[in-house]
C-alpha cells in the first residue's frame, strides 16, 4: 500500500517544506480519512498509524489529524452529512484552534471569545500555533462562551467555513524549528460568523466532547512515535552493518551495539503496550483509556527520542546532514515533548488519573 512513498519522500518533502499533497492525495483517493468515521476499530487504524510511520516518519501525523476531526465532525455537528464526502476525500482539509500563546497548556484560560446574537455566533480573537490553517477548509474553533464556577465548563467548539469567512480571519506564519512538511499559523478572528447550528457537540460544553478524540490522538501519537522509532533504528542497523572503521564493521564494536539494542527493546515494550491497553480499555470517554492512552504517549515518546538520537549517533556526519532523514526526524520528535501535551503535564496526569495523588497543577 502507498509503495510510491518512503522515508527518501519524507526527507524530500521536509528539505523542500512543502506540504505533501501527492501523498495527501493518495490517501484521500482510498477513503483513508474516513477510517474511524466509517467503523474501522480502532486497533486496525493504530496498526495503520504504525505502517505508515514505519514508511514516511511524521507525514503519518496527516492521516491520524484528518480521521480524529472527521470522526469528531461526524459524531457531533447536526450538519455533517453535508460535508463529510469533501473530509474522507481530503478535499477538504479541517485544522483544530486551540492553543493560545497566553494560555499555553491551560486549555482553560482561553481569551479567544464567541458571543451569540440572533441565530449566529462572533468569534473574537487570537488562536496560534494553527497547523496548515490557510490550507484550512474548516477550522474547529474552541471558544469561551461563558465563564462559569467549574473552570471545564462555558466552552464551545465551533467549525469556522473559511470559504465564506475569509475577509474577517487573518493568518500569520510562524516559523519553526521541525516538521517542515506543515506550515504553522496565528489565527485571528474578527467578530467571525458561524451559524448556531454550527456547533460541534453542546454550548458550554466543548471540554467533554474534546476529551475523548484527544485521548484517541495520544494513542496514535503514540503509535507514530514507535513508527518513527523504528525507521530511524532500522536506517542506523543497517548502516552499523556495512560501515567498516579500523578494519571491521562499526556494528561489531559494543559501544554501538548495545544502545541499539536497548533501543529495539524499549520501541518493542512500547508497541507491546499499545496493543495491551487496546485490549483492556475500549472506550476513549473513560478516565482509564484516557490514563493508558498517556502512559502510551510517555513511553513512545522516550523510546522514539532515543532511538532517533543513537541512529544519528551511529551515522555520525551522514546523520547530521540535510538531506538525512535523521535530522529530520531528530527535528520532529522533539516537538512531541513540547505538544500537543507537554511531557511533564502527560506524566502530572498520568500521577492523577492512574496513582490517584492530588492534582499538582
Amino acid at each position: 500500500m502507498l509503495t510510491d512513498f518512503d522515508l527518501e519522500y519524507y526527507t524530500q518533502v521536509c528539505e523542500q517544506r512543502t506540504f505533501p499533497e501527492d501523498f495527501w492525495n493518495a490517501l484521500g483517493s482510498r477513503a483513508l480519512f474516513a477510517m474511524l468515521a466509517q467503523g474501522t476499530s480502532l486497533s486496525e487504524f493504530i496498526e495503520k498509524v504504525v505502517e505508515l510511520s514505519r514508511n514516511v516518519g511524521t507525514l503519518s501525523y496527516l492521516f491520524i489529524a484528518q480521521n480524529i476531526a472527521t470522526l469528531m465532525i461526524k459524531e457531533n455537528f447536526e450538519e455533517a452529512q453535508s460535508i463529510l464526502p469533501e473530509l474522507f476525500s481530503g478535499k477538504a482539509y479541517v485544522s483544530l484552534a486551540l492553543s493560545e500563546r497566553e494560555s499555553g497548556n491551560d486549555a482553560f484560560s482561553l481569551a479567544c471569545q464567541a458571543k451569540k446574537e440572533n441565530n449566529e455566533f462572533l468569534i473574537t480573537g487570537k488562536k496560534d500555533y494553527v497547523t496548515n490553517a490557510q490550507l484550512a477548509r474548516f477550522i474547529i474553533v474552541v471558544t469561551r462562551t461563558s465563564q462559569m464556577e467549574k473552570k471545564s465548563l462555558g466552552l464551545t467548539a465551533l467549525l469556522v467555513d473559511t470559504q465564506k469567512n475569509r475577509e474577517k480571519i487573518r493568518f500569520t506564519q510562524i516559523e519553526k524549528m521541525g516538521l517542515d512538511f506543515l506550515k504553522l499559523y496565528s489565527v485571528e478572528f474578527k467578530e467571525t460568523s458561524v451559524p448556531e447550528t454550527w456547533k460541534i457537540g453542546k454550548e458550554n460544553h466543548a471540554w467533554e466532547v474534546l476529551v475523548k478524540y484527544f485521548n484517541i490522538d495520544r494513542l496514535a501519537l503514540a503509535a507514530m512515535l514507535v513508527g518513527m522509532g523504528e525507521t530511524a533504528l532500522k536506517q542506523a542497523v543497517s548502516f552499523a552493518r556495512k560501515r567498516e572503521v579500523f578494519g571491521k564493521p562499526i556494528g561489531s564494536y559494543q559501544a554501538l551495539q548495545l544502545p541499539l539494542a536497548e533501543c529495539a527493546i524499549e520501541l518493542s515494550a512500547s508497541l507491546a503496550l499499545i496493543h495491551e491497553s487496546l485490549k483492556r480499555e475500549s472506550d476513549p470517554k473513560s478516565k482509564e483509556f484516557g490514563a493508558v492512552a498517556l502512559a502510551c504517549y510517555a513511553h513512545a515518546l522516550k523510546a522514539s527520542q532515543r532511538a532517533i538520537d543513537v541512529s544519528l549517533q551511529t551515522l555520525g556526519a551522514q546523520g547530521y546532514l540535510r538531506r538525512s532523514a535523521l535530522q529530520a526526524l531528530y527535528r520532529d520528535v522533539r516537538y512531541y515533548a513540547i505538544g500537543p501535551l507537554s511531557q511533564e503535564l502527560v506524566l502530572a496526569n498520568y500521577a492523577e488519573k492512574a496513582l490517584g495523588l492530588p492534582r499538582s497543577y
